[in-house]
């Protein structure tokens, strides 16, 4: 871990970090809550928010492009197309390090994906972020991201504009992103339009994290037993592949659509915390609770109608959707 440390300070040779600035040192659930505002951002599906959490000097090596991303520009380029795939993104272990205006945060993460069809599939990877403190924030310096090497793990589908990278030749090993056929491009959705509500009133839909269990870990194989006894079964060493349900907002309408007039009269604002579950193919199953009221009526009863006309990617199990249940937050902002 040292060497690694060593290694990410190298990293900031020659960035305008000020030798003057004040030295500030991030608590571990600080850096992880930075990863959580990267992974909110994507799904806003617009790779212009997703580009705002990287330094203009950030270096990004993607999962799914041979391509070193060194440029805003070029970061925004892979976004662009990698948010077509409407990711989310969730840690399977982590291992962080903090230090003076540096911070890293290493380790396995999984994404899960869905298709035009709305089929879903996941991707597991490595990963390594390296954020640093300037100009009174905290962003991305370095990320590095890359596909699982063991049999196994998962294969990647190939980014939109990567067929025209050469395939790795046969006696080497395969990565991710030549592993699975090339596809065509699938079509940019629109930008979020929780993100882009209209006024007056700006309400933004806020999936918070999910009310379900982790991934269960694969326990290694039990020492040789007499024949007389039974074998446990295959399915239950094997790593479970799960993912959450969650609102895709891109296919819903913004919350502002069922903003109260009456509250947006009295100017009324507030967040409303929901719990919302739905069945295998999306459907609200039962009425949304609310967790935490926002302290207007109107504002609860407005999130929950909002919670049953938005579009809710149902929760997979093994690449099978399954019932399931998440957290969401519906702010309702009056205009100025």
């Amino acid at each position: 871990m040292r060497g690694l440390v060593i290694a990410a300070m190298a990293l900031t040779a020659g960035t305008p970090l000020a030798a003057a600035e004040t030295c500030v040192t991030l608590e571990p659930k600080a850096v992880a809550a930075l990863f959580d505002d990267w992974n909110f951002a994507l799904s806003s599906l617009d790779a212009s928010l997703v580009v705002q959490r990287y330094w203009p000097n950030a270096v990004l090596l993607p999962t799914l492009s041979n391509t070193p991303r060194t440029s805003s520009a070029m970061i925004d380029d892979y976004f662009e197309h990698f948010l077509a795939k409407r990711p989310r993104g969730r840690i399977d272990t982590r291992t962080i390090q903090s230090g003076c205006n540096l911070a890293m945060d290493v380790g396995t993460y999984s994404f899960s994906l869905m298709d035009d069809k709305g089929m879903t599939s996941e991707v597991a990877a490595r990963y390594t972020f390296i954020y640093q403190y300037r100009d009174g924030a905290w962003k991305i310096l370095h990320h590095h991201s890359s596909a699982m090497p063991e049999t196994g793990a998962g294969a990647a589908p190939v980014e939109a504009h990567a067929a025209i990278e050469k395939p790795a030749a046969a006696s080497k090993p395969v990565q991710a992103e030549h592993a699975a056929p090339a596809q065509k491009a699938a079509p940019v959705p629109p930008k979020a339009a929780a993100i882009a509500a209209p006024k007056p009133a700006i309400p933004v839909a806020h999936v918070a994290k999910p009310v379900e269990a982790p991934v269960a870990q694969a326990k290694p194989a039990p020492a040789a037993k007499p024949a007389t006894e039974a074998k446990p079964a295959a399915d239950k060493l094997a790593i479970e592949a799960k993912t959450s349900m969650f609102a895709n907002l891109a296919s819903s309408p913004p919350p502002s659509k069922f903003y109260p007039a009456e509250a947006a009269k009295r100017k009324e604002r507030g967040n409303v915390n929901l719990k919302v579950c739905a069945d295998v193919e999306g459907g609200i199953a039962g009425t949304p609770e609310v967790l935490k009221s926002s302290g207007s009526k109107l504002l609860d009863e407005a999130a929950q109608t909002w919670a049953r006309a938005a579009k809710w990617i149902p929760a997979t199990l093994n690449n099978h959707r399954v019932e399931g249940c998440a957290q969401v937050d519906v702010a309702f902002e009056a205009a100025a």
